[in-house]
C-alpha cells in the first residue's frame, strides 16, 4: 500500500504546487543527489550512493559496495504561483483576498553517470566516478490574464479578454564532473578521503516581457505600457569565470554504527558578457525586477552575474545496533552568499550572507517489502523572506539487475511583493515610483508558492 501512495499523492496535491518569483535572481537549487538521499530529508552529503557523490561527498565514491555503478535520474518539478489583492467583498460586507494570478508550470531535467572501484591491496580501496547533472536553474513564467470592460459588448461578455502580462526567463546550469576517492579499511569501517573537479557548462540566459494584446479592438487601458510580443527579448550566453571548482569530503566511521561526514565546495562566479546587477526594492529588501523609464515599464534584469555558493557540510549517520534495519541521518550546511547588486547609488556592491540549512531523515527496511523514508529540511532564505520548510517521502525496489528509486519533495512559501505590471508610475517630487509602491500590507500582493520535486533514480550495480 505504501508504494502506491508514492503515485497518487502528487495528483491529490498537484493543485497546490508553485514556482519562486525570485528564481531569475538567486537561482534555485535542482541538484537533489539521488532519490534515495532526496526522499530522506535531501540529506546527498550522507546518503548519496551515485555518481553525483562527487560534488556532495565525493570521499563516498571508494566506499560503496559495488565495483561499478551506472546510474541515470529524472525529475519532474511542478511549480503554482497565486498572487492576491485585499478587496472587499461588497455581497457580504468583508474585507478578503482575491487571486488576480494563478499560474501553473512544470520543468524537467536528468543525470546520469557512473562509478568504477577496485582494491589495489587488503586495506586500501580507490575510486574514480563521473557525472553529468544539472545544479541550478534560473527559470520563471508569469503570465497574468488581463480582462476589461466593453459597453458593445454581448450579453454575458461584460469582462472581455484584453491580452496577457507575460515575463518569461529560462536558463540552467549545469555540471560535468570527475570525482576520485580513496578509501582506508579500519575495524569500524572505512575512512575515506575524495576530491570533486566540477566544470561549469556554458549555457544562455533568455528573457521575455512584453504584453500580448488578445483584441485590438478593445480599449486596452488595462495593458500596461510595454513592448508587445517579441520586441523585448534579452538573450546573454552564461559561463564561469573559472570554469572549475573543487568539491572536498572526508568520512570517518566513529563507532561500527555511526559515521561522520564533512565536505566543502567552493564559490564560483557565473556570469554573462553583458550584465546589470539587480537592484533591491527600499520598501521591501527584495530584489526590483521592474520598473518605469518616462512612463514606459521595462525589464531590469539584464544578463547574469551569478555566484554559486560556498559551502561546509557536516553530517552523521547512525545505524542502531539493535535494529540493523533502521537508518537516521543529520546534516547541517552553511551556505556563504555572496550578492551582487546596486545601490541606491547605482554602484556596484557586494553583500555577504551565510545562510543556514538543517536536515533530518530515516530509513527503515521492512521484511520482504518496500523500504519507507521520510524526512525533512529547514533552509533559510534571503533578506526578510521566511525560512523554507520542505518535506520528503520516498520508498524503491531491488532487482536482480537493477536499484529503482522514487522520492518527492515539497515544499511551500508565501510572502508580500508588488505588482509586476503595473499600470502607471507614481510621482513623488520628480522621482518615479511603482502605483503600487507596496509600503504596506494593503498595497502588496499576498503571493503564495509551493513546489513539488519527483525524482526517479535508476542505480545499476555489479
Amino acid at each position: 500500500m505504501f508504494y502506491r501512495l508514492i503515485y497518487i499523492l502528487p495528483l491529490i496535491i498537484s493543485i497546490l504546487f508553485s514556482q519562486a518569483n525570485f528564481n531569475r535572481v538567486f537561482g534555485k537549487n535542482i541538484y537533489f543527489g539521488d532519490a534515495r538521499s532526496m526522499a530522506m530529508g535531501n540529506t546527498y552529503v550522507t546518503t548519496g550512493t551515485t555518481s553525483s557523490l562527487i560534488l556532495s561527498n565525493p570521499a563516498k565514491i571508494s566506499s560503496l559496495s559495488d565495483n561499478v555503478i551506472i546510474n541515470t535520474q529524472f525529475n519532474f518539478r511542478y511549480h503554482n504561483e497565486r498572487k492576491g489583492i485585499i478587496v472587499k467583498d461588497f455581497f457580504d460586507d468583508v474585507i478578503t483576498e482575491a487571486d488576480y494570478v494563478f499560474n501553473q508550470n512544470s520543468y524537467y531535467n536528468h543525470s546520469y553517470g557512473f562509478i568504477l572501484n577496485r582494491k589495489i591491496s587488503n586495506n586500501i580501496k580507490m575510486g574514480v566516478a563521473f557525472s553529468k547533472m544539472p545544479l541550478t536553474s534560473f527559470d520563471y513564467d508569469y503570465v497574468e490574464e488581463v480582462r476589461g470592460s466593453d459597453e458593445m459588448a454581448p450579453i454575458g461578455t461584460a469582462d472581455p479578454l484584453m491580452g496577457y502580462h507575460v515575463l518569461k526567463s529560462k536558463g540552467e546550469i549545469s555540471l560535468s564532473s570527475l570525482g576520485f576517492s580513496i578509501s582506508f579499511i579500519n575495524k569500524n569501517g572505512p575512512i575515506s578521503f575524495g576530491v570533486g573537479v566540477n566544470e561549469v557548462n556554458p549555457g544562455k540566459m533568455r528573457d521575455y516581457f512584453y504584453a500580448d494584446t488578445a483584441n485590438v479592438t478593445l480599449d486596452l487601458d488595462n495593458l500596461a505600457n510595454v513592448y508587445p510580443f517579441f520586441t523585448n527579448e534579452n538573450m546573454s550566453d552564461i559561463r564561469a569565470e573559472d570554469k572549475r571548482f573543487l568539491s572536498y569530503s572526508i568520512s570517518l566511521p566513529i563507532f561500527d554504527n555511526i559515521d561522520v561526514i564533512v565536505s566543502y565546495e567552493e564559490d564560483i562566479d557565473i556570469t554573462s558578457v553583458y550584465y546589470e546587477n539587480f537592484q533591491l526594492s527600499p520598501y521591501l529588501g527584495l530584489p526590483s525586477i521592474v520598473g518605469f523609464d518616462n512612463s514606459e515599464l521595462n525589464f531590469l534584469l539584464k544578463g547574469l552575474n551569478y555566484n554559486k555558493p560556498e559551502k561546509i557540510n557536516f553530517g552523521f549517520t547512525f545505524k542502531p545496533k539493535s535494529r540493523k534495519s533502521l537508518l537516521f541521518t543529520f546534516e547541517a550546511i552553511n551556505n556563504k552568499m555572496k550578492y551582487y547588486v546596486l545601490n541606491t547609488n547605482l554602484e556596484n556592491i557586494t553583500l555577504h550572507d551565510e545562510l543556514f540549512e538543517l536536515k533530518l531523515g530515516f530509513e527503515h527496511h521492512m521484511r520482504y517489502r518496500f523500504p519507507i523514508r521520510a524526512g525533512f529540511q529547514y533552509k533559510e532564505n534571503f533578506g526578510n523572506l521566511d525560512a523554507t520548510s520542505i518535506f520528503t517521502l520516498g520508498t524503491g525496489k531491488s532487482f536482480k539487475l537493477f536499484d529503482l528509486d522514487f522520492a518527492i519533495n515539497y515544499s511551500m512559501n508565501d510572502y508580500k511583493y508588488y505588482d509586476i505590471f503595473p499600470l502607471n508610475p507614481l510621482h513623488i517630487d520628480g522621482t518615479e515610483f511603482f502605483e503600487n509602491v507596496c509600503t504596506d500590507y494593503l498595497r502588496c500582493n499576498n503571493v503564495k508558492e509551493s513546489e513539488l520535486s519527483l525524482l526517479t533514480t535508476i542505480r545499476i550495480g555489479f
